[in-house]
């Protein structure tokens, strides 16, 4: 998890949706639990009851998971909040959504390199849809950067070179 002195980056939208699933968690998934629990102990033994033991282990899930999100919603600082270290609006910082290329030889594009994503907190990062830890070599290589601008990525076992070519905050 991406921590400062115990506080979690995240973006708004990223709060958003830990809390609806705090809430959902909270208000239907413990009450479905409790249902089931309820039609376990209703079938009598509970020593052999496969449906109590289940439920039991979903609600200590549950209830962990619970936990978990108000540990991270409290601790949770908005990061399209913050402003970037460069007086630059058009920079790129946690929050932006970033259109690179990779950079060759000579510093010319490779062909069909172009890849975009939206840099986040640790907690929220998901690369398959897109959405890369600001912690990972690409995102800390970039930060403060601008259209235009050629980086390279080091911290990788081979260093490369990404062209910027879109900045969106």
């Amino acid at each position: 998890m991406a921590e400062k002195n115990n506080q979690i980056i995240i973006t708004k939208q990223g709060l958003q949706e830990l809390k609806e699933e705090l809430n959902n968690l909270i208000n239907f998934k413990r009450e479905e639990i409790k249902e089931r629990l309820k039609a376990a102990r209703a079938d009598g033994d509970l020593s052999e009851n496969a449906d109590y033991t289940s439920a039991r282990e979903e609600q200590a899930k549950n209830e962990a998971r619970i936990q978990e999100l108000e540990i991270i919603i409290a601790s949770a600082v908005i990061i399209e909040e913050q402003q970037s270290n460069k007086k630059n609006s058009n920079s790129i910082r946690v929050g932006s959504w970033v259109t690179i290329c990779h950079v060759g030889r000579n510093d010319q594009i490779v062909k069909d390199s172009e890849e975009k994503f939206k840099i986040v907190g640790s907690i929220e990062s998901n690369p398959f849809e897109g959405l890369i830890s600001n912690e990972c070599p690409l995102a800390t290589s970039i930060l403060n950067a601008v259209t235009g601008d050629i980086i390279e990525i080091k911290g990788v076992q081979n260093p490369y070179k990404v062209k910027i070519l879109k900045v969106q905050n």
